[in-house]
């Protein structure tokens, strides 16, 4: 078995320093009442203001949590294994929301697949994050094409 790719341990960390970077601004964002897509999941459904500042503590947990995970060196593997299950919850309640919920209801601006696009981005990014998991830390098979033939004997008609 391979050890694991030293490249992937580099990126891995990148990412979730990026991920930081971005539910920092995510908190910034909900804390303002500033409604940019990306940032703002739902950013065309009316909320209270104590709802954004609620999600904004929130974002800025999953902040501290992305923020964490890519200074760690030797709990690596943990802290990432902790943000991809984290991640999934949450990409799997995003899911729940916007197939539950009738947004029409509540505006008529709501456009449901920005909202899913939106999930969507985020599953490719955790996905991006398991591949570079995968690579960090699981052993891998020996590269290289292992190819072994044999040739039975065969008589003079051609069969074997």
């Amino acid at each position: 078995m391979t050890p694991s790719a030293p490249w992937a341990k580099t990126w891995l960390k990148r990412s979730l320093g990026g991920a930081a970077g971005h539910f920092f601004l995510l908190a910034l964002v909900h804390q303002i009442d500033f409604r940019w897509p990306g940032l703002y999941i739902y950013f065309d459904v009316p909320s209270n203001g104590y709802q954004d500042q609620l999600i904004s503590l929130l974002a800025f947990g999953w902040a501290v949590l992305f923020f964490s995970a890519s200074k760690a060196s030797e709990s690596l593997k943990e802290w990432s294994l902790a943000v991809l299950i984290a991640g999934l919850g949450g990409v799997l309640g995003l899911c729940w929301i916007n197939a539950t919920n009738d947004f029409s209801q509540l505006t008529q601006a709501a456009d449901p697949i920005v909202y899913w696009l939106e999930t969507a981005g985020l599953a490719v990014y955790l996905g991006w994050l398991g591949f570079l998991h995968q690579y960090a830390f699981l052993p891998r098979p020996e590269s290289g094409l292992s190819l072994q033939v044999t040739l039975a004997p065969t008589s003079p008609e051609g069969h074997v």
